[in-house]
């Protein structure tokens, strides 16, 4: 549902609301619409330098860059804006001194909105930099996410979801469903469906794991380059400490992030494999595996054919 319609419209029976909402929008929703009834809030933050770079390359590939170069041109072919550096997107220094004649005031301000502190902005104002209230200082910004966070039921991050899951389900979806549906529970094949899609979920999060536990946008960009990306989300990265400390993900239960592929290897998938391996072994000495062999064979062998008094075997017709 768009902000412009406030959450006043036929679609507002909804249980859940999602997309580019902020957290001055929530406050009007809570203060208005919604004064009387009770809501849950829950978030998913992506590690900030990872979602900045992210989102500056899917434009690089697939909308010649939305950029113009620091000679005030905008890239004339895709393969152009291809060679454009990352970094161009977050140099705050060079773009006060590039001109934006002829390009499109959407992409700036999407640039603006998305690739400098916007989670910060997002839940301490409005994403939109040309919703955002006049005079907020950056501080000010920050500590009004930090409440928001404060006020959520439950906040996730994008890199464990394997583990997020049934974080979201007890604390958010779960008793989301339970006062929709009353004391009417649900069916046995809704509830087997239900099983089926959360084993597919979390499956898919697991072969994934490495995709999400990795910083590989990152280790792409040069130390020159990821300086500038860190500079321009300096509110980001500090929301995201801060995220951190409030879920208890700082001590035993760290949220652990790796610089590359290798090293993720060598610390999750060497040790997991090792742990299957040495599983099956203790299974196999135990007796299991060859009692499993066993019982294989014996279905798989064909039972014995009659024979005839004089001893040789019958044919069978």
């Amino acid at each position: 549902m768009q902000a412009d319609a406030n959450f006043t419209g036929e679609l507002n029976h909804l249980l859940l609301y999602g997309g580019f909402l902020s957290g001055a929008d929530v406050a009007k929703i809570r203060a208005g619409p919604w004064k009387d009834r009770p809501t849950r809030m829950f978030t998913v933050l992506r590690h900030p330098v990872e979602r900045a770079i992210s989102c500056a390359m899917w434009w690089k590939k697939h909308s010649r860059g939305q950029i113009y170069t620091a000679e005030g041109v905008m890239p004339p072919t895709k393969k152009a804006a291809m060679e454009v550096p990352v970094g161009a997107y977050f140099d705050v220094a060079s773009d006060r001194k590039r001109s934006w004649p002829r390009h499109p005031p959407g992409y700036r301000t999407k640039h603006q909105s998305f690739l400098r502190n916007g989670m910060t902005f997002q839940l301490g104002d409005y994403l939109d930099v040309r919703r955002r209230t006049p005079g907020l200082t950056d501080e000010e910004v920050l500590a009004r996410a930090k409440a928001m966070l404060d006020r959520m039921d439950y906040v996730g991050f994008y890199e464990d979801l394997l583990h997020q899951y049934g974080g979201l389900w007890s604390s958010v979806f779960g008793p989301l469903l339970a006062e929709s549906r009353g004391s009417h529970g649900q069916g046995t094949w809704r509830s087997t469906v239900t099983w089926v899609r959360d084993l597919l979920f979390l499956l898919g999060t697991f072969a994934g794991r490495q995709r999400m536990r990795v910083l590989k946008y990152s280790a792409m960009l040069p130390p020159e380059e990821l300086a500038a990306v860190r500079e321009a989300n300096r509110l980001d990265i500090e929301l995201w400490e801060y995220a951190l400390e409030l879920t208890g993900r700082r001590g035993w239960n760290k949220l652990v992030l790796y610089d590359s592929y290798a090293q993720w290897v060598a610390c999750e998938l060497l040790p997991f494999s090792a742990a299957v391996v040495m599983a099956a072994a203790w299974l196999f000495r135990r007796g299991w595996c060859r009692c499993c062999l066993r019982c294989c064979s014996r279905c798989r062998r064909k039972p014995p054919e009659p024979q005839d008094a004089g001893g040789k075997w019958a044919a069978q017709k």
